[in-house]
């Protein structure tokens, strides 16, 4: 039985595990392009180290040592014994070298932190917060929309309660409701790709002309279809995420065939029965880019302001 987190500390536990499978994305990437998830690790403890301090009310010195949280923490009134302290330095060793040295990290290196890493979480959140598992821990919390977080909430406690298929409908949902956003309005008006599109036009245009008009039709509807991708690749890169990410999250997606709960779940429990789900990776992967890109509008729509002159007419300023 675990307790209930205040507000704060689940938001920051969220924040930190959000850093956390960060690293886990980063080190699977090519080299050296997976080197930075030493340190995406390596924060990611040291945030949950810094949040056990506050937790317990300890009194740390803010210059306190990467690797002497272990015997403060112990020695602290309402002290905790933290484990894996031999991983963390290994951990320390390799990010140190990194960082300070440019010693670039192996693939035996990355795997072994990550390992290290994992370990560490699973022991300890339980061990301080009244036995949380450390992969129960919802990164939802820190989504600031509303509506975006509930969904997104819903999902975590579906793959909680097993069912990745209805997790990644409410995931689905999610985005959705993301994709409504003020911020992701240019490139012109939403277009949506339509199946058979192209053979659609190609049939319509050779009923007015031979081959040659036909494949005219082909032509148009190929343009369109491209024109669809290239605008969603557009809104995706002024947002400042990573396409291919964007590309792996799209397929990974269910489809909403009724955009009704009800009935898209029968389709997402009929789909999961039949084996044609995410798995627990894909889910993770997903919730994280989502969490990402509900992190990216929202940053956009705080810079985001009409132009002067229509402020003044919104507040009656122009008579």
């Amino acid at each position: 039985m675990t307790t209930a987190l205040d507000p704060q500390t689940a938001k920051r536990l969220a924040f930190l595990r959000m850093v956390y499978e960060q690293g886990v994305q980063q080190s699977r990437l090519p080299a050296p392009l997976n080197a930075p998830a030493l340190l995406f690790f390596h924060d990611s403890v040291e945030l949950f180290l810094v949040l056990v301090g506050d937790h317990l009310r300890a009194q740390l010195d803010k210059k306190t040592n990467f690797l002497d949280y272990w015997d403060r923490l112990k020695k602290a009134p309402n002290g905790v014994h933290l484990t894996c302290h031999a991983g963390m330095r290994r951990l320390n060793d390799h990010r140190n070298g990194l960082k300070h040295a440019g010693n670039m990290p192996t693939p035996d290196v990355l795997d072994q932190a990550r390992a290290d890493v994992a370990a560490f979480f699973d022991d300890n959140v339980p061990r301080v917060f009244d036995g949380l598992p450390f992969d129960s821990i919802d990164m939802s919390d820190v989504i600031p929309q509303d509506k975006v977080r509930a969904e997104a909430k819903e999902a975590s406690r579906r793959a909680s309660d097993g069912s990745l298929g209805l997790a990644m409908m409410s995931l689905s949902y999610a985005y959705a409701v993301l994709m409504q956003s003020r911020a992701v309005r240019d490139f012109g008006p939403p277009l949506r790709k339509v199946p058979f599109f192209s053979g659609s036009l190609e049939s319509a245009f050779r009923r007015f002309g031979d081959n040659r008009t036909a494949r005219l039709g082909a032509r148009l509807g190929g343009v369109s279809e491209a024109v669809v991708e290239m605008q969603d690749a557009m809104r995706i890169m002024a947002l400042g995420l990573d396409v291919n990410q964007y590309r792996r999250f799209w397929d990974l997606l269910p489809d909403i065939p009724y955009h009704d709960k009800d009935k898209d779940a029968e389709v997402a429990i009929r789909d999961e029965e039949r084996g044609q789900v995410a798995d627990r990776e894909e889910f993770e992967f997903c919730r994280q880019f989502l969490v990402t890109a509900a992190l990216r509008i929202a940053d956009v729509e705080a810079h985001q302001q009409m132009p002067s002159w229509q402020r003044r007419r919104m507040h009656g300023g122009d008579r």
